[in-house]
């Protein structure tokens, strides 16, 4: 997960949400951030972009007909 730090101490994370079977980009998919009112959606190659999280904070990954993904950043910066 790539990041820009910003001077609160936050940062910007992107990404790309994938099928784990066939690789191919998942479009529209929805991500926020837990306990948060931050989020956003998968564009049209997958790409998604979510600005002010913390290194201490969890992702979360919906879309229709999957199942729901949790992904703690834990700091990582890839």
């Amino acid at each position: 997960i790539p990041h820009v730090l910003a001077q609160d101490g936050t940062f910007t994370v992107s990404g790309k949400v994938i099928r784990a079977d066939s690789k191919e980009p998942i479009i529209g998919a929805q991500l926020r951030v837990l306990g948060k009112r931050i989020g956003g959606s998968t564009k049209d190659q997958g790409q998604f972009r979510i600005q002010k999280v913390d290194s201490r904070d969890t992702l979360e990954v919906k879309y229709y007909g999957f199942f729901t993904q949790t992904i703690p950043i834990n700091g990582r910066t890839t």
